[in-house]
């Protein structure tokens, strides 16, 4: 790793990060409108929007190569993980 190449690193990390909040915070909005009478229908709009969303993001950082998917799908799993502890937390 040269110099050069650790702001690449920091920002695909930080894109992944960035859509894992935003997936799971559309996930807990999701789950809350299934609890709401007539939510179905914005329930199913978030579940389109975060995989839509996610695809977006895996695909734009799979075009510019492997490494950038790596390091955006850690970033994704470190706030996965984060999200399930606080889930766990929360029971």
């Amino acid at each position: 790793m040269t110099l050069p190449e650790l702001p690449q690193i920091v920002i695909w990390l930080a894109a992944g990060a960035m859509l894992g909040a935003f997936y799971f915070w559309l996930l807990g909005l999701s789950v809350a409108a299934f609890s709401q009478d007539g939510g179905r229908g914005r329930a199913f709009l978030f579940i389109v929007l975060r995989l839509a969303v996610a695809v977006a993001v895996m695909t734009l950082a799979a075009l510019q190569g492997t490494g950038p998917l790596l390091l955006t799908l850690a970033g994704f799993v470190v706030i996965r993980t984060l999200a399930v502890w606080r889930a766990r937390g929360a029971e």
